[in-house]
C-alpha cells in the first residue's frame, strides 16, 4: 500500500510539475505581448529576453523583440534579431519590411554588390519551404519513385511500364532536386558568419591592429560577414565588397 502510494505521489509531483514548466512561459510570453501591443517596448524587450534565455524561440518573438529594440532607438539589436526572425520565416514580409527600415536608419551608406542570378534564384527556391516540409516532402517523392520502379517491374502491358518507367525517373529527379534544397536550406539556418556591428561607431582596419591604416568608419547596425579571424580581432566582408578587420567584441553573430 505505501509503494502504491509513492507511486502515485511521484506522479502527482511529476505532472504538476510538467504544467507548471508548461504554463511558465505561456504567461510570461502572454504578458510579453501584451507589454508589445500596449507600445511598453522596454518591458517588452525585458520579457521577450527573458523568454530567449529560457529556451524559448521563434520568428514571431524574435519579430517582436526586434520591433521593440526599433521603437527603442537601438537599430543594431533591432537588426540582430529581425535578421534571426528571417533566419527561420525567409518569406515572412513584416520581417523583411521591418529588417529594411531598419537597415536603411543606420549611418552605413554602402551599395551592395548585385548577387549572381543563379545563387539568388536557389535561395529563393530553398527558402520556398523550412526544412521540414522539404525532408518530408524528399521522402514522400523519393517513395512516388519506388512505387513507379516496382510498377514499372510488375506490369505486363507496355504502356503500363514505359509511363511507370517515366513516372519513376521524373520522380527520382525530383526527390534529388528536394533533397538538394532541403541540405541547403538546412546549411543556410545553420550559418553564422553573418555579423552586426554592436559599436555606435568602429573604424574597419586595414589589418588586425588598431594601429593599422583605416579603410574606413562603419556605424551601428552594420551587417558584416565574417571570413576569418585572427586573435580578437574578425576578418569581414561588407556589402560593397570591401574587407577588413574589426574586433570581435564588438560584433554580434546572428
Amino acid at each position: 500500500m505505501k509503494r502504491i502510494l509513492f507511486i502515485l505521489l511521484f506522479f502527482t509531483l511529476f505532472i504538476t510539475g510538467a504544467i507548471a514548466n508548461t504554463t511558465e512561459p505561456a504567461l510570461a510570453l502572454e504578458k510579453a505581448q501584451q507589454a508589445f501591443d500596449s507600445a511598453d517596448y522596454q518591458e517588452a524587450i525585458e520579457e521577450y529576453t527573458g523568454l530567449l534565455k529560457a529556451g524559448y524561440q521563434s520568428a514571431e518573438l524574435y519579430y517582436n523583440l526586434g520591433t521593440s529594440y526599433y521603437q527603442s532607438s537601438d537599430l543594431a539589436s533591432a537588426i540582430l534579431n529581425l535578421e534571426r526572425a528571417k533566419r527561420l520565416a525567409p518569406r515572412d514580409k513584416d520581417i523583411q519590411n521591418n529588417l529594411e527600415i531598419a537597415l536603411g536608419a543606420t549611418k552605413n551608406e554602402l551599395i551592395p554588390l548585385p548577387a549572381f542570378f543563379l545563387s539568388r534564384g536557389w535561395q529563393s527556391v530553398f527558402n520556398f519551404f523550412s526544412l521540414r516540409t522539404w525532408t518530408i516532402g524528399s521522402l514522400f517523392v523519393l517513395f512516388c519513385s519506388i512505387a513507379g520502379g516496382i510498377i514499372w517491374l510488375l506490369a505486363r502491358q507496355p504502356r503500363w511500364r514505359r509511363g511507370a518507367f517515366w513516372f519513376g525517373v521524373g520522380m527520382f529527379l525530383l526527390a534529388l532536386v528536394c533533397f538538394a534544397a532541403a541540405k541547403s536550406h538546412g546549411q543556410w539556418e545553420k550559418d553564422n558568419s553573418l555579423a552586426v556591428l554592436m559599436e555606435r561607431q568602429a573604424s574597419l582596419q586595414s589589418e588586425p591592429s588598431a594601429d593599422s591604416p583605416v579603410v574606413r568608419e562603419v556605424y551601428s547596425g552594420l551587417l558584416v560577414e565574417v571570413i576569418g579571424f585572427e586573435g580578437v580581432w574578425y576578418q569581414v566582408s561588407l556589402q560593397n565588397g570591401e574587407h577588413g578587420w574589426l574586433p570581435a567584441e564588438i560584433l554580434e553573430r546572428i
